[in-house]
């Protein structure tokens, strides 16, 4: 098991990055599952008036890099692979991206994230693999 503190410091690194507060996000970790919601803006928006792809990325990645880092306590973990399938387009509101850890192989981190709309709705998918840095877990990585 895996202490409650290390949640909330993951909570924090992810609110403290810089990309992540250009978002008003609001994040949550637990073992080996993570969320992370935002409001979507115009500025997301690509030219047909929808939420562009790279927001479906951004929030399906970090929800599920978040679960990822849930299950390793020392090291910060970086995205190795992931792949998004957008389910439909979302125009306003919050979308809400929630991770989950499928499996470990060797030194390799299984995640599977789902992201919604306001209503509930499914409007995306993503499916990656995260490995162990080389970079510490601590105060100059926003750990605290």
């Amino acid at each position: 098991m895996v202490d409650p503190l290390h949640f909330r410091k993951l909570e924090c690194m992810m609110l403290a990055a810089p990309l992540v507060a250009q978002f008003d996000c609001s994040v949550s970790v637990a073992e080996g599952r993570a969320g992370i919601s935002f409001p979507v803006h115009r500025r997301h928006f690509h030219d047909a008036g929808g939420v562009h792809g790279a927001i479906y990325f951004f929030a399906l990645d970090n929800a599920a890099m978040l679960a990822a880092n849930s299950v390793v306590s020392d090291r910060v973990v970086f995205t190795t692979g992931f792949t998004i399938e957008i389910v439909r387009p979302v125009r306003e509101g919050r979308i809400r991206a929630e991770g989950r850890v499928t499996g470990r192989q060797k030194d390799l981190i299984e995640v599977e994230a789902t992201v919604f709309n306001d209503d509930g709705a499914e409007i995306g998918r993503g499916r990656g693999t995260f490995g162990r840095s080389q970079v510490q877990l601590g105060p100059e990585t926003g750990y605290a």
